[in-house]
């Protein structure tokens, strides 16, 4: 069976088109391929709308987030590579003259003592006020967080653990 697309004009065959329940036919009156190109215009003129929608989406479902965000992580190292390098970067620019290089990295070491121990918990070393808001890579700026935890915290200023 065929159908045609309210925006191209062109006929095509049913599973060229997505499902919608509210329709008579249970079809998109767009094909996919014009759905798409509506959606991505959208998002565009949008942006704003489109981070608080996913800010949301990644709040409700912080477990999924982190699981795509890893697998993401593995299959673009690359990308993850220029990441860690710009915020290294950052984290030199922002080491103050009397941060204690041998603290600091106890505490990292204690983060990976701690993930290696831990039964499916992962562990982060967060900066309690995040460099992106002004804060230092100081050992008085840096604690450690359950991964999900600072996932959830993500770069808030007055932010309380649990909540």
């Amino acid at each position: 069976m065929f159908k045609t697309c309210s925006k191209c004009g062109e006929t095509k065959t049913l599973d060229e088109f997505c499902k919608d329940k509210g329709s008579k036919d249970g079809l998109y009156a767009y094909c996919k391929q014009c759905n798409s190109e509506n959606v991505l215009q959208w998002q565009k003129d949008n942006p704003e709308k489109c981070f608080e929608k996913s800010k949301r989406w990644r709040k409700k479902n912080l477990k999924k987030y982190i699981g795509y965000s890893t697998k993401w992580a593995k299959a673009n190292p690359e990308k993850v590579n220029v990441k860690n390098a710009e915020r290294r970067a950052a984290k030199n620019n922002l080491t103050p003259w009397d941060a204690d290089n041998t603290l600091i990295t106890r505490i990292y070491k204690e983060m990976q003592d701690l993930n290696k121990a831990a039964d499916r918990i992962a562990w982060h070393v967060d900066h309690v006020q995040p460099l992106s808001k002004g804060g230092l890579h100081h050992q008085s700026n840096l604690q450690l967080l359950q991964a999900e935890e600072n996932v959830r915290k993500g770069a808030k200023l007055n932010w309380k653990q649990g909540g």
